[in-house]
């Protein structure tokens, strides 16, 4: 291919009265005379051999190491309430609710769905989950927290082990 093209510049350059429709500087076309067609050639396939090498060594997002770290068992929380999770889960307990209750987030995640984190000092799940779940919705939405699109809501016994996950979502609830 590079022969190709050197001939097709030397042709061009000495064809008399043919017009390539571009002006070269005669510097330019000197340049061309005197490369060595095997040199270009090398320099092609070094360069092409550099960007077949960056594009074959891409980086993978899920990779066999990162599957083997990944963590076994209950998913787990390891970060304590914060002050303001701590004061809603206080008015939440004042109004009538679970008294276990330590802590009280809610934040949207990445695609917008409205997820509850709820502190508990229970070690175990709630045998009448249901009526906590609607308990805490009911105390939710008296305080503005808008629930009508659905939630998710991640109850944490006081060792960081995940106890329920509840997903009102309507993708899961049609």
């Amino acid at each position: 291919m590079t022969d190709e093209i050197m001939r097709s510049i030397h042709f061009q350059e000495e064809t008399p009265g043919r017009s390539t429709g571009a002006t070269f500087a005669p510097s330019l076309l000197s340049r061309f005379r005197t490369v060595d067609t095997t040199d270009a050639r090398r320099r092609f396939l070094l360069i092409l051999s550099l960007a077949v090498a960056v594009l074959l060594t891409g980086c993978s997002v899920d990779s066999d190491a990162d599957r083997e770290m990944a963590p076994t068992g209950p998913p787990t929380i390891t970060s304590r309430p914060s002050r303001a999770a701590t004061e809603l889960a206080n008015r939440y307990r004042k109004a009538g609710g679970d008294a276990d209750v330590s802590g009280i987030r809610y934040a949207k995640n990445g695609t917008g769905v409205l997820v509850l984190t709820v502190w508990t000092h229970k070690k175990t799940s709630y045998a009448n989950f249901d009526s906590f779940a609607t308990s805490l919705a009911s105390f939710l939405t008296r305080e503005g927290v808008p629930l009508a699109q659905g939630y998710v809501l991640n109850v944490y016994g006081p060792d960081g082990t995940r106890l329920h996950n509840y997903d009102t979502t309507p993708e899961h609830n049609p």
